[in-house]
C-alpha cells in the first residue's frame, strides 16, 4: 500500500510540474527537445492529448478586401527532429499554383485572369541573416511551377538544433477557382494554403537517411505537413466576421478594422474565413467526460432553415467518433457553409475546420447534405489527427472518411432510396434511365431502396483495373481514377474487411490504430500492422489482391446438376479474374439450407451435396461479403426459371418507349 501512495504522490508532483511548463508562450519550442502540448485545457476536459511538436508559426496578417490582398509577417521556429543533419529548408508556396497555366496544378487549364494568384516574398531571414528562395522542381521537373522553394543554410542543422525563419510577404487573393479566394459577391474571403509552410523533414526508409518531403501542388491530390503550434493576429474590416482553425483569445476593435488574436496547438495547417452577411452562431457538444467543445457555425443566410439539420449531422458524427474511435482533442470546431459560387471551397477539410455547401434544392430524403457533413467531419480524425501523406496515400484519409460517413448514415438516417435530379436541379425519388439535355425521357418514380455501398461500387466498377491502393496517389491517371481508387476502392476495402471481421472487431482495430498513431504520420504499413495485431484473422488475401494489386474477380454459378436417384446435387462455380476470395456457398432445398466454405482458389470448382430434399437454388456469398465482385447477378442459380422480373421490366420498357415516341411525334 505504501508503494501505491508513493507512486501516486510522484505522479501528482509530475503533473503539476508539467502544467507549470505549459504556461510558457504558445509555440515556444526552443528550450526543450520537443514540446509536449495539452491540446485541450484541463479546466474544460480531463483528457490529455500529448504530442511532440518541433515547430511553431507566429503570423500577423491583414486583409485588404478592396485590393484583394493579404499582407503578412511570419516567424517560424523549427527544430530538427531527425538524427540526420540538414543544410537546407523546403517550403510550400501554394498560392503560386495559380500563377500560370503551366503549373502542376493547372496543367494547361486556363482560368480567368482574376483567379490568378501568387505570393510575393518581400523579406526573408534565417536567424536574422538575409536569405533568398530557390524554387525547386526536382520532384516533377516542371520549371514553370514555383509551389516548392528551398533555402540553403550556412551551417548544417543537427538534431534538436533550432532555427528562426522570418518572412514578410503579400498574397494576391484570387476569385475562387479552387480551395481559396473570394466569392462572386466579394463578401466571402476564404484563406487556405495561403502562407509559406515548411515541408516535413523525416527519417528515410533506410537507416541513417533522412530528407525533406515537400511536394508541389498537384492537380487532384492534397497535402502533407508537420504538426505545429499556431499563433496568429488577423486584422479584417469591422463589417466582416472571422472564423478559423483556432480559438479567439482576444480582439482589438479600431475605427475600421478589428484584430483578433487566435491560437491553436498541434495542428498541421491553418485556414480562416472573413465574411459578412452570414449567420454566425455557436453551439456546444459534450464529450463523454462532460467537457465541452465549442462549435462555431457560419451559414449562408439563405440556409437558415437548414440550421438544425446541419448541427444534427455534426452532432451525429461527433458522437459516433467519441464512442467508437477516439476523443476529439481540440476545444473548438468551425463549420462553414460556403456559397455555391465559390470555386472548390465547398466540401473541404482542414484541422479543426471544415466546409460544406448546400444545393438550392436539397430535400432530406436525398441525405446528400448530411453525407457531405459527415464525410468532412470524419476528416478531423482521418487527416486531421492521423496525418497521413495525402499526396502519396490518399486512401488512408479519403477511403476511411467515406467508410465512416456511410456507417453513420446507416445507423442514424435510415434507408436510402434512389433519386435523380429533374432538369439537373430538383431531386425526385426514382431512377432515370435516359435523359436528353437534362430532360428525363425514360424513368421511374417508384421508391427503390438503395444500398449504402451502391455509389462506391459503381465508382469502383468504372475504373477497377486502373490503379491500386498502393499506387502513389498523385501518379494516378486522372482525377476520376484518383476518386475511384482513393474514395471508392478505399471505402470498399474497409467495408469488405468489416463483413469478414465483423463491425465490432473492425471498429476496435480502428480505435487501436487511432490511439497508437494520433498526432503522427501513419502509413498503410502502420494500419496493416494494427490490423494484423488486433484482428486475429488472416486477411492477407485482401491486402495482396485488393491493396497491392488491381486484381478483379467475378464468381459465378454455371449450373446445378441434380441426380435424384443418387440423392446428389453438383454445383459448378467459375472464378473469372485474378483475385482469390474465400467464400460461403449455400444450397437451398425445400426443407433446409446446406452451407459449405471454399477458399476460392480454383478457376473451376465442383461442389457435391448429398441431400434427399428437393433442390431449389444455390448461391455464392449469400451475405455479399465480397464487395469487389464485379457481378452479383450471376452469384445465384435457380432450378426453375423466374419470369416475373423480366415481365415487369419488359412491360415498363414498352411503356417508356411508347411515351418517348409520343413525345417525338408531338415535337415533329
Amino acid at each position: 500500500m505504501k508503494y501505491i501512495i508513493l507512486i501516486s504522490l510522484f505522479l501528482f508532483y509530475a503533473f503539476f510540474q508539467y502544467q507549470e511548463k505549459q504556461t510558457s508562450a504558445v509555440g515556444d519550442i526552443i528550450d526543450s527537445t520537443a514540446v509536449k502540448v495539452n491540446v485541450d485545457d484541463s479546466s474544460r476536459s480531463k483528457i490529455k492529448q500529448v504530442a511532440k511538436v518541433f515547430s511553431s508559426y507566429s503570423i500577423k496578417v491583414s486583409l485588404d478586401v478592396q485590393k484583394k490582398l493579404l499582407k503578412a509577417s511570419q516567424i517560424i521556429k523549427w527544430k530538427n527532429p531527425s538524427t540526420i543533419p540538414t543544410s537546407e529548408l523546403y517550403f510550400h508556396l501554394y498560392p503560386n499554383a495559380f500563377g500560370n497555366k503551366r503549373t502542376e496544378f493547372l496543367s494547361g487549364r486556363r482560368i480567368p485572369g482574376n483567379s490568378h494568384s501568387h505570393i510575393n516574398i518581400n523579406k526573408l531571414t534565417v536567424n536574422g541573416k538575409p536569405k533568398s528562395l530557390n524554387y525547386s522542381s526536382s520532384r516533377t521537373g516542371n520549371r514553370f511551377d514555383s509551389t516548392v522553394a528551398k533555402i540553403d543554410i550556412d551551417q548544417p542543422v543537427n538534431q534538436y538544433d533550432s532555427l528562426e525563419i522570418a518572412f514578410e510577404y503579400e498574397v494576391k487573393i484570387p476569385k475562387a477557382y479552387s480551395r481559396f479566394g473570394y466569392d462572386a459577391n466579394e463578401i466571402f474571403f476564404f484563406l487556405a494554403q495561403w502562407f509559406p509552410k515548411l515541408g516535413v523533414y523525416e527519417n528515410g526508409s533506410l537507416p541513417g537517411t533522412a530528407g525533406w518531403v515537400c511536394d508541389p501542388y498537384y492537380p487532384f491530390t492534397e497535402f502533407y505537413a508537420d504538426f505545429s503550434n499556431y499563433s496568429l493576429e488577423i486584422t479584417i474590416p469591422n463589417s466582416f466576421k472571422l472564423a478559423s482553425s483556432g480559438e479567439v483569445i482576444s480582439k482589438k476593435v479600431e475605427s475600421k478594422n478589428t484584430t483578433y488574436k487566435v491560437v491553436q496547438n498541434n495542428i498541421h495547417d491553418f485556414a480562416w474565413l472573413a465574411a459578412k452577411d452570414v449567420l454566425d452562431f455557436t453551439d456546444t457538444i459534450k464529450r463523454k467526460d462532460h467537457s465541452e467543445v465549442t462549435v462555431h457555425y457560419i451559414l449562408q443566410t439563405t440556409n437558415e432553415g437548414s440550421r438544425n439539420r446541419v448541427s444534427t449531422a455534426v452532432n451525429n458524427a461527433f458522437n459516433f467518433f467519441e464512442k467508437n474511435i477516439g476523443t476529439y482533442p481540440y476545444r473548438t470546431l468551425t463549420v462553414i457553409d460556403a456559397p455555391t459560387k465559390a470555386g472548390m471551397i465547398r466540401a473541404m477539410e482542414y484541422p479543426a475546420l471544415f466546409t460544406f455547401s448546400k444545393d438550392y434544392f436539397s430535400p432530406e430524403f436525398t441525405k446528400d447534405l448530411d453525407e457531405v457533413i459527415l464525410h468532412e467531419f470524419s476528416h478531423q480524425y482521418f487527416y486531421g489527427i492521423l496525418a497521413n501523406n495525402e499526396s502519396t496515400e490518399a486512401w488512408l484519409d479519403e477511403g476511411f472518411a467515406e467508410y465512416i460517413s456511410q456507417k453513420i448514415l446507416q445507423k442514424k438516417y435510415g434507408q436510402r432510396f434512389a433519386s435523380f435530379k429533374l432538369f439537373g436541379y430538383l431531386p425526385v425519388t426514382g431512377m432515370e434511365l435516359l435523359a436528353i439535355e437534362r430532360i428525363p425521357f425514360i424513368y421511374t418514380l417508384t421508391q427503390i431502396p438503395k444500398p449504402f455501398e451502391a455509389d462506391l461500387m459503381a465508382a469502383y466498377y468504372s475504373y477497377a483495373t486502373f490503379g491500386t491502393l498502393s499506387d502513389t496517389s498523385f501518379r494516378l491517371l486522372n482525377r476520376r481514377v484518383y476518386q475511384s481508387v482513393s474514395y471508392a476502392k478505399g471505402a470498399l476495402f474497409l467495408f469488405t474487411l468489416e463483413k469478414y471481421l465483423g463491425e465490432k472487431k473492425l471498429l476496435f482495430v480502428l480505435r487501436q490504430y487511432f490511439n497508437q498513431y494520433k498526432f503522427k504520420h501513419p502509413t498503410a504499413s502502420d494500419f496493416f500492422a494494427a490490423l494484423r495485431k488486433f484482428s486475429h484473422q488472416n486477411i492477407e488475401w485482401l491486402i495482396t489482391d485488393f491493396y497491392e494489386k488491381s486484381y478483379t474477380c467475378d464468381y459465378k454459378i454455371l449450373g446445378i446438376d441434380v441426380s435424384p436417384e443418387r440423392h446428389r446435387a453438383e454445383i459448378v462455380i467459375v472464378r473469372d479474374g485474378e483475385a482469390v476470395v474465400p467464400l460461403e456457398i449455400d444450397l437451398y432445398t425445400d426443407m433446409d439450407t446446406i452451407k459449405t466454405f471454399w477458399n476460392g482458389k480454383e478457376k473451376i470448382k465442383r461442389f457435391t451435396f448429398n441431400t434427399r430434399n428437393t433442390i431449389i437454388a444455390a448461391e455464392i456469398d449469400p451475405q455479399r461479403k465480397n464487395l469487389f465482385d464485379l457481378n452479383f447477378a450471376n452469384n445465384s442459380y435457380t432450378m426453375k426459371t423466374q419470369y416475373s422480373g423480366a415481365l415487369y421490366i419488359s412491360t415498363r420498357w414498352f411503356f417508356w418507349v411508347q411515351n418517348l415516341l409520343m413525345i417525338f411525334g408531338g415535337l415533329s
